[in-house]
């Protein structure tokens, strides 16, 4: 057992921080492989908040966003709420 604790320590913490979850305020954008987590809350979107060349609020572009209810969107500016693209893109509400 004790010549394979090396390997059995840096295979459990490769598994336990190899993905870590952070929460993310919108707006947000998921490239392929991520998963991001919008908390509960109310946020303002604006003009000078949405940043450049994201075309939603929520844009997955072959990632993942999960949101967590309740959420409440202030949109201040004309934009699209929510845009999925790419193969495995998906926008939840958990």
């Amino acid at each position: 057992m004790h010549k394979y604790a090396p390997f059995l320590l840096s295979f459990l913490s490769g598994i336990l921080f190899s993905n870590p979850v952070y929460a993310d305020p919108p707006p947000l954008e998921t490239s392929a492989g991520q998963n991001k987590t919008v908390d509960s809350g109310t946020f303002t979107i604006t003009s000078a908040s949405l940043p450049p060349g994201i075309p939603a609020i929520l844009f997955a572009n072959g990632g993942i966003i999960t949101t967590t209810s309740p959420l409440t969107l202030i949109v201040e500016t004309p934009t699209t709420g929510l845009a999925a693209t790419g193969i495995g893109s998906r926008i939840t509400a958990d």
